[in-house]
């Protein structure tokens, strides 16, 4: 199974996507389109994200530069591990674009919300693994940093690899490896988000390896 998408204009269908997101966070902006890619750019006005939404014993994506929207889509396609992923990306000074591989979406009234994923961020201080669990019940999520891989990310623009397998998590970041340990799913969805910054992806390649 693959799927393709170049977000130059006009060359990409946002219907392959579900326009998903936290509780915590009330607006769903979608990502603006620019010639050769697509950006989250600022937040609507007076956006405060609600901090009773979520539960982590980390300091919290999206609690932050509240000036910039926070804008996830996740695949209509489900994949089954190992998910191979590349794509290029950038932010400016800080940013937090963000790759996830999940169980998909729950929609609640007209907003749709995050089930159960796993996300690698990228940020100006390196690389965040996180674990999201909804608690569907009490309309909140459970956010886990599993593991911070530490080092100078300058921003700009950078290319990534990423594999989901079963076992875990394998990133290749403009060369630099990285990996965590931790069960996945038997199937699921890919996601990408831009959150505290301004970020762009400029492509999203998945392919299911043998």
């Amino acid at each position: 199974m693959k799927y393709y998408a170049d977000f130059s204009r006009s060359k990409w269908n946002p219907d392959d996507f579900w326009h998903a997101g936290f509780y915590s966070i009330p607006h769903r902006k979608p990502f603006e389109q620019e010639d050769d890619c697509i950006t989250n750019g600022l937040a609507p006005d007076f956006f405060k994200p609600d901090p009773t939404k979520m539960v982590s014993d980390a300091e919290i994506a999206g609690m932050d530069h509240n000036d910039f929207a926070f804008t996830a889509y996740i695949t209509k396609q489900k994949f089954v591990p190992t998910v191979n992923i590349k794509s290029d990306f950038s932010f400016e000074s800080f940013g937090a674009p963000t790759y996830a591989y999940g169980t998909g979406v729950e929609k609640d009234e007209e907003m749709y919300v995050y089930q159960t994923q796993v996300e690698v961020t990228l940020w100006e201080e390196g690389i965040n693994y996180w674990h999201i669990e909804l608690k569907p019940e009490e309309k909140i999520h459970k956010v886990t940093l599993l593991k911070h891989d530490k080092f100078e990310l300058a921003g700009g623009r950078h290319y990534i690899e990423i594999d989901f397998t079963k076992n875990g998590i394998s990133v290749n970041l403009d060369g630099r490896e990285s990996n965590l340990d931790f069960p996945l799913f038997d199937e699921g969805y890919v996601g990408f988000i831009g959150c505290e910054g301004m970020n762009r992806f400029y492509y999203l390649d998945i392919e299911e390896k043998d």
